[in-house]
């Protein structure tokens, strides 16, 4: 038999998965977000910086490129050779682009003027390594909001479904004898809702299973009582003709049938009468079907 889980822990599962689910997209929303405005954020510092430099060359050809932590700069001067610019970088048209030198990522912005051409590379190892540490905090943001979510979820599940498990414990042991106390529960604060109607709906059936069975008893009572006198008066006078002496062989003989069919009929009603009496849970009792016909 599959494994059963409670209703509480069913909705606090849910509560979890939509949590998780939630916290996904919100990760996966700020992490896209936040790679969209880095590489913007280093596209317009390239852009700002070439326009830069190439303005102050304009101005003062002897002016030197960006050389920062995270900036570097390149000029490849038409007609001249270029020695100090790397082989990777000289093969680079105008535009943006991605490289790697010694094992290091660049983003690396490239534009024409006055036939010279002039590269700016912007440094990503940094900005890798603070993305890395934004995916890490996602990471953990997203994980803390599922088991936060879980814990909400199993505590406000309590909450919800604890009139369905008051009606649940009501019910449990009820029976037409043992009645649940629903009157209160349909009026609780709680219960104020379908749950108040279906302790509502079920405290009425009981009601009425109950009278039903009264009046299977009371029915049960009389027909035993109305069907077993004549049946007894019809058995003592068979008894009482066949003792008379003067009977004949084919009298003797319908009053045996008279007698046989009394006995049968008793048996009979006091089967039907056990068969419309309950029983009790765990009365039932094992038997062997076989022996018993034989033995009739």
């Amino acid at each position: 038999m599959a494994h059963r889980h409670s209703l509480r822990v069913r909705v606090a599962v849910a509560f979890a998965g939509l949590g998780a689910l939630l916290s996904l997209l919100l990760a996966v929303g700020l992490w896209i977000a936040a790679h969209d405005v880095s590489q913007r954020l280093m596209d317009q510092t390239l852009k700002a910086e070439l326009e830069d430099y190439m303005a102050r060359r304009g101005r003062n050809p002897a002016s030197l490129p960006p050389a920062t932590t995270s900036l570097r700069g390149y000029v490849a001067v038409a007609g001249t050779a270029n020695s100090e610019l790397p082989t990777a970088i000289g093969r680079l048209l105008p535009g943006q682009h991605e490289i790697e030198l010694d094992a290091t990522p660049y983003r690396v912005a490239v534009a024409d003027q006055g036939g010279d051409r002039y590269y700016i590379l912007f440094n990503e190892e940094r900005q890798r390594r603070r993305e890395q540490g934004f995916f890490n905090y996602l990471v953990a943001g997203a994980a803390l909001m599922t088991l936060l979510s879980t814990t909400i979820g199993y505590w406000l599940a309590g909450r919800v479904i604890a009139p369905v498990t008051l009606l649940a414990h009501q019910v449990r042991d009820a029976g037409p004898e043992n009645p649940p106390q629903l009157e209160g529960l349909e009026q609780s604060a709680q219960c104020r809702d379908e749950i108040g109607d279906l302790a509502h709906a079920f405290d009425s059936y009981l009601r009425r299973l109950g009278a039903f069975i009264e009046r299977e008893r009371a029915f049960a009572a009389d027909a035993s009582h109305e069907l077993r006198t004549p049946l007894a008066v019809i058995q003592g006078a068979a008894e009482v003709l066949a003792d008379d002496a003067d009977l004949s062989p084919a009298q003797a003989s319908r009053i045996a049938r008279i007698e046989r069919a009394g006995q049968e009929m008793s048996e009979l009603i006091a089967a039907l009468l056990l068969l419309a009496r309950e029983q009790s849970p765990g009365a039932d009792e094992a038997c062997d079907a076989e022996a018993a016909t034989r033995a009739c």
